[in-house]
């Protein structure tokens, strides 16, 4: 069966964020009077050794006689403030890659836990004069109020784009996101140039070692003819 759909599985696949999220956070923590700041290296050390967000949401969520309900909403609102006052950059890989699927008719589809009011605000920053048009569907936070790894945003978009977990794939940033496709039936793919890439690769069902029309290709041939010695799916070099 051919891939009818990528689902490219957070904002972080379509700009580095990190930057524009520690902001954010120590904007936050300022509005709430925390006396907190995290520096590069302080906020690069937590969401690599506990993960990209559970790591500083834990961090919050430890805070005693904090509203963290309140916290999380400015912090939504901080972020929004630090895109519009950035000028991100695509990221090349995902760049050409939504180019290449226009080019071959396959539905791009972004798949993000934040809020539809910040997905929009990222892809008019990134893309400035075509935001509109860069994904050909956008599923965003409210589609499911579980964070992956619950399946449930990965099940809305099969759901919206009305096709089956073995017609399309997915590029992911984070294990969370991973796990989620997997625990929605959908083989997945880590970003090249992610943060810990080379430990997603492991855990994800393929890798990027070409382009992805050439990838797209190689998945098709093995879903359809594995019977007459197509390459397994775990071992197609996406």
């Amino acid at each position: 069966m051919m891939v009818k759909a990528v689902l490219f599985g957070s904002l972080s696949a379509v700009t580095d964020l990190v930057a524009l999220e520690r902001q954010a956070f120590n904007d936050a923590f300022a509005r709430h009077d925390l006396g907190i700041v995290w520096e590069a290296d302080e906020y690069q050390h937590l969401i690599r050794h506990d993960g990209r967000f559970k790591g500083v949401t834990d961090f919050v969520l430890c805070l005693k006689g904090l509203d963290h309900a309140a916290f999380f909403t400015d912090l939504e609102f901080c972020f929004r403030e630090a895109i519009d006052g950035a000028t991100p950059t695509p990221h090349v890989w995902t760049h050409m890659a939504l180019e290449d699927l226009a080019r071959r008719g396959v539905t791009r589809c972004l798949v993000s836990g934040a809020e539809r009011q910040t997905v929009l605000r990222v892809l008019a920053a990134v893309y400035p004069h075509r935001a509109s048009v860069i994904f050909d569907k956008v599923i965003s936070g409210e589609a499911s109020a579980a964070p992956k790894p619950d399946p449930r945003l990965y099940e809305a978009a099969l759901e919206q784009l009305r096709l089956a977990p073995t017609e399309v794939i997915a590029v992911e940033t984070t294990a969370d996101g991973l796990a989620a496709a997997r625990a929605a039936g959908i083989q997945s793919a880590a970003l090249p140039g992610s943060l810990d890439a080379a430990e997603l690769m492991e855990a994800a069902d393929f890798t990027f070692d070409s382009d992805i029309g050439t990838t797209l290709d190689q998945i098709g041939a093995a879903r359809i003819a594995p019977a007459i010695g197509a390459v397994p799916a775990r071992e197609v070099a996406l």
